[in-house]
């Protein structure tokens, strides 16, 4: 007779052996001790194997939607942090850059890095959407990427409760697999965009705004580079230099950084933004990003013939690769950005905004905004909110590509970037398993509905 052990009953803690005494336990135990390995090999067994466990999450759910007329919760939330021992996040500090308004000069060529991933990201998505279609919800905001629309009950649009809930699936774009999360762009970002100066602000996406507040210099987006930093008397800042002083490009740094883009190739992203003099690429501390100069080259869009590869799933692979990692590049660079470069959200809505204090314009459509007068209840940004994951449901099957409503627990979900990149051949990443649920094996709908 086959004998099942389990890890609880070599516990004496448990329910199980508060009856039984100290020493009755010992002499079983030591009857399951070897003398030359130690442990039983069925005892370090069941150790090996929950260990293993406990280190592998095996699912992970979502994050939890807000609803509407809840604010977000804050990213420390300032009762817990005393308990926790993490200090108050507190303004940009005024006598160190890039509070004193300058730059920070070891992180100029991080922010070139994202800003080319960001770039190199985009003309690689439409590659892919050639091969794997997109499909976006007339009504909401939600996205699925597959063949076929999914049947699951998630509109909130316009009319959704005559339709049960059901979307109505068109053909998707670029937004919906990327979002173009827009911020206003500041020429001095240590002042406060007014109300009555909205009609001469301009957006651009958030993610580029902060690379460009970080060091990125673009033509059409002209922003104030100071020389000095600035004076700070009480709580009102004067300004050191004046707005007539910018940054002149001194002969001493002249081929340090190459900002020149509309001179290169379409799918040419070199290592001239980010090399110095000597040609050897800047190391920076931390590994939560990593200076890869080879992400992309323009062998992985066109071949000799300078046709795309999208005719066939074997052809895309390699693109679809190189897109997980811009896409991680992008992710990490932005998220060191942040750790020195201030970035709100609204408590409300999804606006963000790059720089120490958020803009006065009255433009809030959120919860209770009339209490407000229309203004943003600013808050430190996450990660997320500066670049949406967009999360969508995934498509284990490619053979069976309709999800059903009730079998919706068996299915897990990705980042739309993530799962468009998977289904054109890309390797799974492994932060990204637990949600998408790769071990779960979803019944049919008959023996769900027959299930005791």
């Amino acid at each position: 007779m086959a004998v099942c052990y389990d890890a609880g009953l070599f516990d004496p803690s448990l329910s199980l052996f508060s009856k039984v005494s100290s020493a009755k336990f010992k002499n079983e135990s030591s009857s399951l001790s070897v003398s030359r390995g130690g442990l039983h090999p069925v005892v370090r067994k069941l150790k090996a194997s929950s260990s293993t466990y406990n280190s592998q999450i095996q699912n992970k759910d979502l994050p939890r939607v807000i609803p509407r007329n809840k604010k977000k919760p804050f990213v420390a939330p300032p009762r817990r942090l005393p308990k926790r021992g993490i200090k108050k996040p507190r303004l940009e500090d005024p006598y160190s850059s890039p509070g004193d308004g300058l730059l920070v000069q070891e992180m100029i060529p991080l922010a070139y890095t994202v800003f080319e991933a960001r770039e190199a990201l985009l003309k690689l998505v439409p590659i892919l959407m050639e091969v794997v279609p997109v499909k976006a919800c007339r009504f909401c905001e939600q996205s699925h990427v597959g063949p076929i629309g999914h049947d699951i009950a998630t509109c909130e649009g316009q009319g959704s409760s005559s339709r049960y809930k059901r979307h109505v699936w068109v053909s998707g774009d670029l937004d919906d697999v990327i979002p173009n999360l827009e911020a206003l762009h500041s020429y001095d970002r240590s002042n406060i965009i007014r109300h009555k100066s909205m009609s001469a602000c301009r957006r651009l996406s958030a993610v580029v705004e902060l690379c460009i507040q970080a060091g990125v210099d673009l033509p059409d987006y002209p922003v104030l580079r100071r020389t000095k930093p600035l004076w700070f008397t009480d709580r009102k800042s004067n300004i050191g230099d004046l707005y007539s002083e910018l940054l002149p490009d001194s002969d001493s740094d002249e081929g340090l950084y190459d900002y020149s883009f509309s001179s290169r190739a379409a799918s040419h992203y070199a290592r001239s933004s980010t090399a110095n003099k000597s040609g050897s690429e800047p190391e920076f501390e931390g590994n939560k990003w990593r200076n890869d100069v080879d992400w992309i080259s323009e062998e992985i869009i066109k071949d000799k013939q300078g046709e795309k590869h999208t005719k066939s799933f074997e052809g895309t692979k390699e693109i679809a690769d190189s897109a997980l990692r811009l896409w991680e590049i992008m992710r990490a660079g932005a998220a060191e950005l942040m750790t020195r470069y201030t970035v709100r959200v609204c408590g409300y809505c999804p606006q963000v905004h790059i720089g120490p204090r958020g803009h006065l314009i009255r433009e809030c459509q959120g919860f209770k905004h009339q209490w407000r007068q229309g203004i943003h209840g600013w808050q430190m940004a996450a990660l997320d909110d500066l670049i949406p994951p967009n999360y969508v449901w995934h498509v284990q099957d490619l053979e069976k590509p309709l999800l059903l409503n009730e079998l919706r627990s068996f299915y897990g979900q990705a980042p739309a970037i993530v799962e468009l990149c998977v289904q054109a051949g890309g390797e799974v990443p492994e932060k990204y398993r637990p949600m998408m649920r790769l071990d779960v094996v979803a019944p049919t709908s008959y023996e769900s509905r027959n299930a005791v």
